[in-house]
């Protein structure tokens, strides 16, 4: 008897397909991509799937699915949105799937409305199914991420035709307080960035890296030794590690940009790039803060030691993100150029660099002075009041 599916790989691809044998001629569908690259763990996933099909095709026609019955494989091996998003040559982190699939499965499933056949699903069912949530878990941010998970789920049904236009296209994401960042002070700053503050030599200098130039998290993890120009004092961002992972990308702004390298940081570095050379406790590998078999800093570990240092500093709260704040409100109190700020910074415009700006951080002294030079107030004849000066 042949097999109700068949696993094959495919020239140039790492992951298997899959092709699925229709019941009724017997012929084999369309190939779509098993996500695996194992052939025992392409098989598992040809199994669950021909038992999922069974579930809601034999027992259930798509006409009378309920909300559940699709949303129930999103976010997994067998989700229907992922497979075609593979299939176009499009990739998710594992951090997104695996958040949007709980999700899913907290927020969706358990609910009333997954009880709701999916064609009769209104907009108001969806408003009410946000109020539920809100109501439950408070005004949180990551209400938003669970309404997209919901919205990808009625898209992908759109998309394959199973409705004609999605409920939740209009609905509007549930607001939450947001997170206030503050430009830290330099007094603050400096313990932040002592050496004693860090058990991890390579996260002291990440973050000293950080607060001199700048530069997001992302692109200091990725940042390899060929983009220091350490004879035009020059730092070259042209990459950054995408979602917290190892994945690569442009930085976010999505073009590459030039920070310079204060003298200070620049000593820095070239101490490091020679303990690296002499092999004395630094990797000499890839990454300028990599790890042994070229592992990039990890962002986990290193946000921990940021936080840490920063409650020890007086600033608890305080995260790497709070060093842009920082640098960019003290340069422009400095009479730093914003234009030649921004470009260094990665920002396309004045709106975004104003929400980095914290003017109660600026010295206002030479301002106040300027004042008191100018402006005189008159003694009660109307006449210049001399008396303070006299």
């Amino acid at each position: 008897m042949a097999e109700d599916y068949y696993v094959f790989k495919r020239s140039g691809r790492d992951n298997l397909y899959v092709q699925f044998r229709n019941p009724r001629s017997g012929k084999l569908g369309a190939a779509v991509s098993s996500g695996k690259t194992s052939e025992a763990a392409a098989i598992r996933w040809a199994k669950n799937e021909l038992k999922i099909r069974s579930e809601q095709e034999a027992g259930k026609p798509r006409k009378s699915w309920t909300l559940g019955d699709w949303a129930k494989p999103f976010f997994t091996d067998t989700c229907p949105y992922l497979q075609r998003k593979r299939d176009e040559g499009k990739t998710y982190s594992k951090q997104y799937v695996d958040s949007s699939a709980d999700y899913i499965k907290r927020f969706v499933l358990p609910d009333e409305i997954a009880h709701i056949p999916l064609e009769e699903l209104t907009r108001r069912d969806i408003l009410a199914w946000r109020r539920r949530l809100i109501e439950k878990e408070g005004p949180r941010r990551f209400l938003v991420h669970v309404l997209g998970a919901l919205k990808v789920v009625l898209s992908e049904a759109v998309y394959q035709e199973l409705l004609d236009y999605s409920p939740a296209s209009k609905v509007a994401n549930p607001t939450y307080p947001k997170k206030t960042r503050e430009a830290i002070s330099l007094e603050s700053l400096a313990k932040m960035l002592a050496p004693s503050a860090y058990a991890e030599p390579r996260h002291w200098l990440a973050t000293v890296t950080a607060a001199f130039t700048g530069m997001r998290a992302a692109e200091i993890r990725a940042l390899e030794w060929d983009a220091l120009d350490f004879k035009r004092r020059l730092v070259y961002v042209t990459q950054a590690f995408k979602d917290q992972s190892a994945r690569l990308g442009p930085p976010k702004s999505g073009k590459p940009r030039v920070a310079p390298m204060p003298e200070g940081l620049a000593k820095l570095l070239l101490e490091w790039k020679g303990r690296a050379d002499r092999g004395h406790g630094v990797e000499n590998g890839q990454w300028v803060f990599g790890y042994s078999k070229n592992r990039p800093l990890g962002y986990k570990e290193w946000s921990y030691a940021v936080k840490k240092a920063a409650t020890a500093a007086g600033c608890e709260g305080a995260t790497l993100h709070y060093l842009r704040h920082t640098l960019n409100t003290y340069l422009l109190g400095a009479g730093v150029d914003s234009t030649v700020l921004r470009a260094s910074m990665g920002w396309s415009g004045e709106a975004i660099q104003g929400n980095y700006t914290h003017a109660d951080k600026f010295d206002y002294s030479s301002q106040a002075a300027a004042i008191d030079r100018i402006i005189k107030i008159g003694g009660p004849d109307g006449q210049e009041d001399k008396s303070d000066s006299e």
